[in-house]
């Protein structure tokens, strides 16, 4: 990973060497979160979320890459069955996302740009939680939480009407974000099956400085 990272920053400063133009600036935006599950009966998916955050824009000729860094929460819902019980257990996650997308430009007018993007996204959880609904008293949960790194794809379209930016993407769950967690129910063991974090995402940002 620390390979992969080093190569992503060496490619990065040199697509800035190189650029032709150049954008930074804040964006907003709302996300749709689903979760993919074996074995568990998801309730409800992710939870929708606001989010909030950073985008730098390097281009030469019609091609770009597009660092950005994102703030954003996650609710992940399972509803399980132990023991003729059904307890619910929601997953709370305070997220930093790093996309970084590759794009291509194919409509470049002067007021109006078309483009398609496609990149890893790193995401850090800075912090975590659960609420549990329903379990029995033996059962201690408190300290199920997921992973602090995952790595999610992302591919998305995106136009630009003057200073304004609109991207509308999906970011796809690459690795699983729960790893290898059980629950001990009176010395029995029961899994929380693998789970990985899905979202389309829409954004709106503007350029306040431009090259």
């Amino acid at each position: 990973m620390k390979k992969s990272l080093l190569l992503i920053a060496i490619v990065m400063m040199a697509v800035a060497v190189n650029a032709q133009t150049f954008a930074i600036g804040p964006k907003v935006g709302y996300q749709t979160q689903t979760l993919s599950a074996s074995g568990a009966d998801v309730e409800s998916g992710f939870k929708n979320n606001f989010t909030a955050g950073l985008f730098t824009r390097f281009g030469i000729s019609k091609f770009i890459i597009q660092p950005e860094i994102l703030y954003f929460r996650t609710g992940q819902v399972f509803n399980m069955d132990i023991d003729g019980f059904s307890p619910k257990l929601t997953l709370n996650r305070v997220n930093i996302g790093v996309p970084v997308m590759l794009g291509y430009k194919f409509i470049d007018l002067k007021v109006f740009k078309m483009r398609a993007t496609v990149g890893p996204v790193f995401n850090f959880a800075v912090s975590q939680d659960n609420d549990k609904e329903g379990f029995p008293d033996n059962i201690d949960v408190d300290k199920i939480t997921g992973k602090d790194f995952s790595v999610n794809g992302m591919v998305s379209l995106g136009f630009d009407v003057l200073f304004l930016t609109v991207d509308v993407g999906y970011s796809f769950g690459l690795s699983n974000i729960m790893g290898d967690q059980k629950i001990n129910v009176g010395g029995k063991y029961v899994d929380i099956d693998e789970s990985r974090q899905n979202m389309f995402m829409v954004t709106i940002g503007a350029k306040i400085f431009s090259l």
